[in-house]
């Protein structure tokens, strides 16, 4: 009984141990046995590349720009694995051997640790030149009467005050620009356009009327996060084809976008004059991993994409959650999810021809953690009930066997 016991609770950790299955691979891997990452076959056309980076359960995208420049919009989570397969990207495909590291634009969507958990790796080392960011504020920056004024902010900011947070803030204030000027800071905000390259930069959100908003406070479905409803919406529009990011924008913040109209009754966000206009996304990077807080019906008539992109690891939240799902299939768009796919790539021809797959692994041979699972079970299995049971056996007969020497000594 005693031994059932054990059996159970051991084979209970194993089964926990599948939460952080991620560092645990990653730790066997690198850590212990000293291999290597797959390696990953990626060709490029000189257009637009969109890289949408397996960080598990956050969200990590670089995006090269036709002129050579370089945006990455969120940095995964603050896990070794997502650490580690986001630095690995960036070294390996990105910036190989000697090419400068120089990141020209870096986009925190919003604040929260699964979009921003490897952003102070990033300025660390990394040259980054402007960092566009809502603005929410850690205490130490309010406490220290930052001046708001030069990020526009009218009334109160947002607070969000996490280690992850102030530690990416100190280390941006800290940070440079490839010329040793201080790395620029600006706030996304409806209108705003960028012409890189010749793409079409152009921000939907944050809207005005979700600032303010304690972080702290207690959200729920009708109360929602405050933080994820400042996550930046942008669209990079290049050759015809459009590609839109969400962060982890809430339905709240497509209505709002959907409905914000100028005086002359014309939306400020160009989503088009007409109620039965559209506005066509070839790859909508979904909002919030799948959740079902976002990508609502209105926004997916409106926009119609053909390839929806989930960023989504092994969670605790069942994202991406069914009615989610059930929309995009229900409109035939082309779903890919980095938890089954890996790394995926898109690319914009010069000439407006678009490719959407997942990047090419190699057959290097990487431990998964459910083999370690399996194998430790077997082997406690054995080691509790098969051991002691195959040593009963033999010992059955010792008394047989003593008998039969006393009998010969007489």
């Amino acid at each position: 009984m005693v031994r059932l016991i054990v059996f159970i609770m051991i084979v209970t950790m194993v089964g926990v141990g599948f939460v952080w299955q991620d560092d645990i691979e990653t730790f066997m891997n690198t850590t212990i046995l000293g291999n290597e990452r797959p390696v990953h076959d990626v060709t490029f056309d000189g257009g637009l590349s969109v890289h949408f980076i397996s960080v598990g359960q956050g969200d990590a995208v670089v995006v090269e720009f036709p002129n050579g420049q370089i945006m990455i919009v969120d940095a995964g989570t603050n896990t070794i694995a997502s650490r580690n397969a986001f630095s690995h990207y960036l070294t390996s495909y990105i910036f190989p051997g000697n090419t400068p590291r120089v990141v020209d634009y870096f986009v925190a969507t919003h604040s929260h640790a699964d979009h921003i958990g490897a952003a102070s790796y990033l300025v660390n080392n990394y040259y980054v030149g402007h960092v566009i960011r809502p603005k929410s504020f850690t205490e130490y920056e309010i406490t220290n009467n930052i001046p708001f004024t030069q990020f526009g902010i009218v009334g109160r900011a947002t607070r969000h005050s996490t280690i992850i947070f102030r530690n990416f803030i100190q280390d941006l204030n800290a940070a440079t620009c490839v010329n040793g000027n201080p790395t620029a800071v600006t706030l996304p905000y409806v209108g705003r356009e960028m012409n890189i390259g010749g793409a079409v930069v152009t921000f939907f959100s944050p809207i005005g009327q979700f600032y303010g908003n304690p972080a702290n406070a207690y959200h729920t479905q009708n109360n929602p996060d405050p933080i994820n409803q400042l996550s930046t919406i942008f669209a990079i529009y290049f050759e015809g084809r459009r590609i839109m990011f969400t962060g982890d924008a809430y339905v709240a913040n497509e209505n709002a976008i959907l409905a914000l109209r100028d005086v002359n009754g014309v939306l400020r966000t160009g989503f088009g004059t007409q109620a039965g206009e559209t506005f066509k996304v070839d790859v909508l990077d979904v909002g919030h991993h799948g959740s079902h807080t976002s990508t609502g019906q209105p926004f997916l008539d409106k926009i119609q994409p053909t390839y929806a992109i989930i960023q989504v690891g092994t969670n605790t939240h069942g994202h991406p959650h069914a009615p989610v799902m059930n929309r995009l299939n229900n409109a035939n768009v082309n779903i890919l999810q980095t938890k089954e796919i890996g790394d995926i790539l898109v690319q914009v021809s010069a000439t407006g021809q678009l490719k959407v797959a997942g990047v090419i692994h190699d057959d290097s041979f990487w431990i998964q953690y459910w083999m370690v699972a399996v194998g430790l079970t077997v082997i406690i299995f054995l080691a509790l009930f098969t051991v002691d049971f195959i040593g009963k056996k033999g010992g059955s007969n010792a008394p047989a066997q003593r008998k039969q020497t006393n009998n010969r000594r007489r």
